[in-house]
């Protein structure tokens, strides 16, 4: 049996080992991500064949990561034959088109695969998001200067001391969206005050866009793994009551990134209808497309007869 253990900040420097391996940009492929929904999932990592395995807790079913780093056929035998042995189907989610490509390859036509637009990544040229150019743009420069034009505001690096702020702000935006009646969007928050809290230990930075020296929105992230070009921009709020506010602290936020961060991660829409019209009207640079994979178990008589 595997040895999974729950994942702890300390756990950090040695996932990143197999995260700069794979080099993926693949949000869900970040400590961060891993690390601030632990408790929602349940997230428990073991490293065996030099592999990096992650498995979660999802409903009644565990759940995996392709396995990340190390020898990709010798991590997925351990999976499967864990699986073999307790007659459960083996899911993986998170699967990007590369990731079912080498799958099929080294297991060829053993696993089954479901398309999830609803998990596709939204990755952005943090440039692109910085300047705001173009027709596609017009909206939002529009928003960031009515912001401007309105409000009496600064934009500030997230340093320790403004995370008290920013998490009174979060506390206003998710009573405004009714967030202590939701299961889902309780762990959502709880995510939030776990990066935010953890900010500076994750590696993170992050932007606060104030009013009359009030914090009005708020927007942080993560490499995806040290040395990274990507940012995974795990959390971005505003009070909406401030117009363009939403508009304004992404541009600001990639203004400030884009020296350090040739793309941004904005995670995925969760198949929301408003929250993916709004990730499109960002105009991504890349629809980074997830699947997931089935493997099932031969039955203990189609084994006997081999």
């Amino acid at each position: 049996m595997l040895d999974f253990q729950p994942i702890k900040l300390e756990d950090q420097e040695r996932v990143d080992r197999y995260l700069i391996e794979a080099k993926s940009q693949n949000y869900d492929e970040c400590f961060a991500t891993l690390y601030t929904w632990k408790d929602t999932f349940h997230t428990e990592i073991v490293e065996a064949e030099g592999c990096l395995l992650v498995r979660m807790q999802e409903g009644e079913s565990p759940v995996y990561l392709f396995p990340i780093g190390g020898d990709l056929k010798a991590g997925m035998q351990l999976l499967m034959d864990e699986h073999r042995e307790n007659g459960l189907p083996l899911w993986l989610g998170s699967i990007t088109r590369k990731n079912m490509e080498n799958l099929e390859e080294a297991f060829p036509g053993e696993f089954e695969f479901e398309r999830r637009r609803d998990m596709d990544d939204y990755i952005h040229l943090t440039e692109s998001l910085a300047q705001f150019k173009g027709k596609s743009f017009h909206g939002k420069r529009g928003h960031v200067k009515k912001f401007k034009t309105l409000y009496n505001h600064e934009y500030r690096r997230m340093m320790p001391e403004l995370v008290p702020e920013v998490l009174k702000m979060n506390k206003i935006w998710c009573r405004g969206h009714s967030y202590d009646d939701d299961d889902a969007a309780l762990h959502e928050k709880l995510a939030a005050e776990l990066l935010l809290n953890n900010l500076e230990e994750l590696r993170g930075e992050g932007g606060v866009l104030l009013v009359d020296g009030v914090v009005v929105a708020a927007s942080a992230g993560t490499p995806i793994y040290p040395g990274s070009d990507t940012i995974v921009v795990h959390f971005e709020k505003g009070l909406t009551e401030y117009e363009g506010v939403y508009s304004a602290i992404c541009n600001f936020f990639m203004e400030d990134c884009s020296s350090r961060y040739r793309y941004a991660n904005r995670e995925e829409d969760l198949g929301i209808p408003g929250l993916r019209k709004s990730k499109l009207s960002y105009n991504p640079e890349i629809l980074l497309e997830k699947y997931v994979a089935k493997w099932e178990p031969p039955l203990k008589d189609d084994l006997l007869s081999l």
